[in-house]
């Protein structure tokens, strides 16, 4: 279950019990930079190894709150919208303020951009519809099929989320 409406969640605390029990096994913690998961990074990391966290909408003045979680995780995933800086500039500073080994800043319709420390070029992301996303990518030949007519109604300035219906027909 994921909440989405925060504006209260910030000031509460979760057992630190509770979560070294749901997270034995996993193999990956993904904490968002809300104020109850911060003292749950360290056990996060010492359970699963690897964490990914979401910074939502950073900004210049969000540096020092974002601090932790830059700390601790491997992936950092963030908003394009309150952004001080372009997009790559702001993923070139993760490798400068964090040990993260992936950076993605999400930029809506724009799709997202890729960052992987070691490797000087960002890949740009295209935008999918949500409908897509948990089986992308596909491997069955229809599935191919489909890829390919999106990406044809792409080149021609249609949007998936507009053409699915027709997709299937």
């Amino acid at each position: 279950m994921v909440n989405t409406d925060l504006k209260e969640v910030g000031e509460r605390v979760y057992s630190a019990q509770l979560f070294t029990r749901a997270i034995q096994g996993c193999r990956a913690a993904v904490m968002t930079n809300v104020g109850f998961s911060r003292p749950l990074l360290p056990l996060a990391k010492a359970a699963s190894g690897t964490v990914a966290t979401d910074l939502q909408t950073a900004s210049e003045g969000s540096k020092e709150y974002d601090a932790d979680f830059l700390s601790a995780a491997d992936v950092v995933f963030v908003s394009h919208e309150k952004l001080p800086v372009a997009p790559k500039d702001f993923v070139s500073s993760i490798w400068e303020r964090s040990v993260a080994r992936i950076a993605v800043v999400g930029m809506g319709a724009a799709g997202a951009l890729l960052g992987v420390r070691g490797r000087e070029v960002c890949q740009s992301l295209p935008f999918y519809a949500p409908g897509f996303l948990h089986r992308w990518p596909p491997k069955t030949s229809s599935s191919i099929k489909i890829r390919n007519r999106i990406a044809s109604q792409e080149r021609r300035g249609a949007t998936p989320a507009i053409n699915r219906s027709k997709m299937f027909a």
